[in-house]
């Protein structure tokens, strides 16, 4: 498992065996986001990666892009309707 922190959040990037698959292991990328050890987004099975390191940074790559288009989301709607910066804060 890989792991990454951004302001407050924990990005994991996990590797799943599949077991034998044509006489190869094969790995499941799958991606996570928690906050305060809270469970805040998964992302299911990305893809099927021939080795485990690779299969964990796809899901690591997938956790870090979906809190970046999170923060994009928020700043949009912001942008949108500036009187909600009180209570987003």
């Amino acid at each position: 498992m890989q792991a990454d922190v951004l302001r407050g959040y924990s990005l994991w990037g996990h590797a799943i065996g599949e077991g034998e698959v044509r006489l190869t292991s094969r790995y499941a990328a799958s991606g996570t986001i928690t906050r305060d050890e809270k469970f805040v987004e998964a992302s299911g099975v990305l893809s099927l990666f021939d080795d485990a390191q690779n299969a964990e940074e796809a899901g690591l790559a997938w956790a870090r892009a979906s809190y970046a288009n999170s923060c994009l989301s928020l700043s949009q709607a912001l942008r949108r309707n500036p009187a909600a910066t009180q209570v987003a804060r």
